[in-house]
């Protein structure tokens, strides 16, 4: 009998050789970010509105990996409404790895932190908390900062920020100077990077 690759399912089948003497074979891939959304390891992430009533700077979102495996954030939305009383721009910042402030003392959790696969409810690992005015952020590293007008919606693609087990990302907004209100809402695509 002629060696051969068999069948391991037992319906008969032998593997195909091309006349180079290649295996035929057929292979599906798929990214980590797929993967994480087939697995329910990925997560809409939403502050839900914060109406910022003055011109002060504000933590208005704070992420913490408390789990073995690595936090990815590949893009920032926010949304701005328009001001009463402000006049120019919002200044939008974030910082990595924060030691404390009100806006993780007074640990309030954000409105939205679902499962991207319907099919699974379980949460991501973690700390996550929205800010209010007055809140406060201690320490860290600034990473970003972007200046935006008020009434507009902003996408701004990252390109993967990574949060590993024990470290942490704050966002702050300085709303436009004299503003006593604006509401704004902070959202975030979150996937956990498994190693399986």
């Amino acid at each position: 009998m002629p060696d051969m690759i068999k069948d391991g399912k037992g319906r008969g089948y032998s593997a195909e050789v091309s006349p180079d003497n290649h295996l035929v074979t057929h292979a599906y891939a798929e990214g980590f970010k797929e993967f994480a959304v087939i697995s329910g390891d990925a997560y809409n992430i939403n502050t839900g509105a914060i109406t910022l009533t003055n011109d002060t700077t504000t933590p208005v979102l704070y992420v913490e990996n408390t789990g073995d495996n690595e936090f990815v954030i590949p893009q920032i939305i926010y949304l701005l409404r328009a001001t009463t009383g402000g006049a120019g721009d919002c200044t939008v910042n974030v910082y990595k790895n924060i030691t404390g402030g009100t806006i993780v003392s007074g640990a309030t959790n954000v409105d939205m932190k679902q499962s991207r696969n319907v099919g699974i409810n379980r949460l991501p690992s973690g700390n996550i908390y929205k800010g209010a005015t007055g809140n406060t952020r201690t320490g860290g590293t600034q990473i970003l900062s972007t200046l935006v007008g008020t009434s507009v919606k902003v996408l701004i693609e990252v390109g993967d920020l990574i949060i590993p087990k024990g470290k942490n990302i704050c966002f702050e907004i300085i709303p436009p100077t004299g503003n006593t209100s604006m509401s704004m809402m902070f959202i975030n695509e979150l996937w956990i990077r498994t190693t399986e």
